[in-house]
């Protein structure tokens, strides 16, 4: 029986056989003029780019979101592996005995849990009834976008671009904003933390999210940005309760300013604590996942081939000890 190539375990001059999954076709033509295929396929683990030679995309008989079947040639191209498509069929769903969900790409920690923990460090951070105050309206928020959050992607690239990812990104900087809250009492843990779990809601409708975890921008997305239509969503809820103007002015703040930089697609400035704390939190995990996203295809004492955009185009080392690390979140 076919298995899942398992991508990873993949080495120059290695034929892989098995099935993955093809999420997106482009053709694309050479200098002298031949016509192929780029074809973008993942395992649940991770996803690569593989070159089906002179063929158009109308006569691949293949369809983007669908599992196939494949014969899959590995070699390298300017020192890095390049894969090339040999064979590849559409899996007959009577034979194959694998689901779509079986190569797709998510968070490591089960979105349910992540959810209610968010919601659970929200409220814990007001004594006593909720009503009326940042908790109260970050879990209206949230639960009338429950169903999005437990699976949506943070970006179509860069960091968390899987499925589950935005909840996952919220999650570890919610954590953090519960620690620094501890750490610093002149922060405001109410506003800090509701911020935290609000800061990217907008791409809830900035970026489209399939069922694997593939997304893409929006026209709204790219007309206003995520901080933009956060900003709409909050005002929204706010129309259903009665909040204190200061502690909403200052959540909106934080959000706009949630980026730092003006460059960086910051609306604003941080001009309090509050939203200078959560653009260093927005920062840390962001980078974090960047990193972990690159070490594990590498093994111990090597550096990264490429340079990552991502992190000021710098090449990646990954140390001997990191594969000894494992944290229980």
């Amino acid at each position: 029986m076919a298995e899942i190539i398992n991508i990873n375990k993949l080495k120059d001059g290695d034929t892989g056989r098995g099935y993955l999954f093809l999420t997106k076709i482009e053709e694309k033509v050479t200098a002298a003029g031949s016509v192929y295929c780029v074809l973008t396929l993942q395992d649940g683990n991770c996803s690569i780019q593989a070159n089906k030679w002179s063929v158009a995309k109308a006569d691949l008989r293949l369809t983007e979101n669908s599992i196939v079947g494949l014969k899959l040639n590995v070699g390298t191209y300017k020192g890095a592996l390049s894969y090339k498509v040999e064979e590849a069929v559409l899996a007959d769903p009577n034979k194959c005995p694998y689901k779509e969900a079986d190569f797709r790409i998510g968070a490591p920690l089960d979105e349910n849990k992540m959810y209610e923990g968010i919601l659970k460090y929200v409220a814990d951070t007001v004594n006593g009834e909720i009503k009326g105050t940042l908790a109260e309206l970050t879990h209206n928020i949230y639960e009338n976008n429950k169903e999005k959050l437990l699976y949506w992607s943070a970006a179509q690239g860069i960091h968390h671009n899987f499925y589950g990812g935005l909840l996952y990104h919220t999650y570890r900087m919610v954590k953090q904003a519960v620690m620094l809250s501890e750490l610093y009492p002149s922060l405001n843990a109410e506003l800090l933390v509701s911020a935290t779990a609000l800061h990217d809601i907008g791409k809830l409708k900035e970026i489209d999210t399939d069922a694997m975890g593939n997304s893409d921008y929006s026209i709204d997305g790219q007309l206003f940005g995520h901080s933009l239509i956060g900003i709409e969503m909050v005002d929204e809820e706010c129309k259903n309760g009665e909040y204190d103007g200061e502690m909403i002015k200052c959540l909106k703040h934080c959000i706009s300013a949630h980026h730092g930089n003006l460059e960086w697609g910051a609306i604003t400035l941080p001009h309090i604590e509050e939203a200078a704390v959560l653009h260093y939190i927005d920062m840390i995990d962001s980078r974090v996942q960047q990193y972990e996203n690159i070490e594990k295809d590498m093994e111990a004492g090597t550096i990264s081939e490429k340079k990552v955009f991502g992190l000021e185009n710098i090449k990646v080392y990954k140390p001997s000890f990191r594969g000894l690390l494992k944290i229980d979140y």
